[in-house]
């Protein structure tokens, strides 16, 4: 093999695999606008590759997520909450800016209320 060859052949492999998106296992907090005021939530997150799994805790008890995954720096999953009698699924899109910020967006599924923007933080360890 010439020089030329084992110095291109890592380069390409560089290239052929990107690097995987960030790891954001672990537990994170946010306070969260809503219709009943301000609510505290705790999220703890496992991921496994692009899957993501876990749990959200607020005043209202502690829930499942569903649908998790992540694309790069992109978090997406679901919470499914009972409001006034009613199911309904909380639809989460976030944006991984650094090891400890996360720029969430968060909507109910299918129905034009405005969607509530904050910022999650790493609170505890990996």
């Amino acid at each position: 093999m010439g020089f030329s060859t084992r110095l291109i052949t890592p380069l390409l492999a560089l290239v052929a695999f990107p690097a995987g998106a960030a790891d954001i296992s672990g537990e994170w907090s946010a306070t969260i606008a809503t219709a009943a005021g301000q609510k505290n939530y705790s999220y703890v997150f496992r991921q496994d590759g692009a899957k993501l799994i876990g749990t959200i805790r607020s005043q209202d008890g502690v829930v499942a997520i569903s649908h998790g995954n992540i694309n790069n720096k992109t978090v997406m999953f679901d919470e499914n909450v009972t409001v006034q009698g009613r199911r309904a699924v909380l639809e989460y899109t976030g944006e991984i800016v650094s090891d400890t910020e996360i720029r969430f967006k968060r909507q109910p599924a299918g129905t034009q209320y405005p969607v509530v923007q904050f910022v999650a933080t790493r609170t505890g360890t990996r």
